[in-house]
């Protein structure tokens, strides 16, 4: 969950792309409502995901957010009343419930949206380096972009303190697993307290070092820049067609979907439509792919 600096080619690529990707993958995520169009969306980010060596990471990501898709598609299911397609029906007591296929499949898009959007900002996460994002966004704004940075690694720096402190009380007899309710919150709220303590230690530390450093002191200075090279182009020039095209998708219609109160039959426009984003918006992985298949048949001459 972490960004760790791999030998590939997504992670040679100029920062300002790589944000520019993950821009065009949050906007069209929340754009369209087709399910294969966000089908589409969702496979291309984790497929670029994948063919940068972190398989591993996303993993975690994806186990929470399928559980997250089945929690969603079932309160649908639950409190939905419209549709006309119902698909099983009983009684409870006094009352009547119906689940319509309409619901479910409404459920299901808002599921695979969700997706989307995490699988997104995984992909920030694992991809952009935050030291190269600073100073990319600092020369626009020094403090907006410090913060935005802290932000962004406050979640994880979190959840692995709170994996490291939970280890030491463990070996100390204290396993917060273990007990009754009771005896378990009060195990989690010791470990909360001692998180805290440790974030606000961070906190103080890191002050000291920018403060040491002479942040905000001064003009800044730089000590090496991003290069624009070819597959930059290339995959900018990749991104910004895909987002024309999603916008020409959509002025035809292509992109939306009608769920209630009966639903649209799927075209072969839809299917078609969805093959071109998923395509396009996959070029930074067949690139990186095809630099793998390159290197392996140099390596092996």
């Amino acid at each position: 969950m972490f960004y760790q600096k791999k030998d590939n080619l997504i992670y040679s690529l100029h920062p300002a792309v790589m944000i520019f990707l993950v821009f065009s993958f949050l906007v069209l995520a929340l754009v369209f409502s087709n399910p294969l169009h966000l089908s589409a969306l969702f496979l291309a980010s984790g497929f670029i995901i994948i063919s940068s060596g972190n398989w591993t990471g996303f993993k975690v990501y994806l186990r929470y957010s399928f559980f997250m898709l089945f929690i969603i598609v079932f309160i649908n299911l639950w409190f939905s009343k419209s549709g006309t397609a119902i698909f099983m029906s009983f009684n409870l007591g006094n009352f009547s419930v119906k689940f319509t296929l309409e619901a479910l499949f409404y459920g299901f898009t808002m599921g695979i949206r969700l997706l989307t959007v995490i699988s997104s900002f995984a992909l920030w996460t694992f991809t952009v380096d935050p030291d190269r994002l600073v100073d990319l966004w600092a020369r626009v704004g020094r403090r907006s972009a410090v913060m935005l940075n802290l932000s962004m690694r406050i979640f994880p720096l979190i959840l692995h303190d709170f994996k490291r402190i939970a280890e030491i009380q463990q070996c100390r007899g204290l396993d917060y697993r273990e007990g009754g309710f009771v005896d378990k919150i009060r195990k989690v709220g010791m470990l909360s307290g001692a998180v805290l303590a440790s974030s606000l230690e961070r906190s103080l530390n890191m002050a000291e070092v920018m403060y040491t450093r002479g942040y905000d002191g001064g003009e800044r200075s730089f000590y090496y820049r991003d290069l624009w090279r070819r597959r930059d182009y290339i995959i900018l020039a990749a991104a910004v067609s895909g987002l024309f095209l999603s916008g020409f998708f959509l002025t035809e219609g292509l992109g939306r979907y009608e769920f209630y109160p009966l639903l649209n039959p799927l075209c072969w426009q839809d299917f078609l439509s969805s093959l071109t984003i998923f395509i396009i918006f996959s070029i930074p992985a067949f690139l990186a792919e095809g630099e793998k298949i390159w290197l392996k048949s140099k390596s092996a001459v």
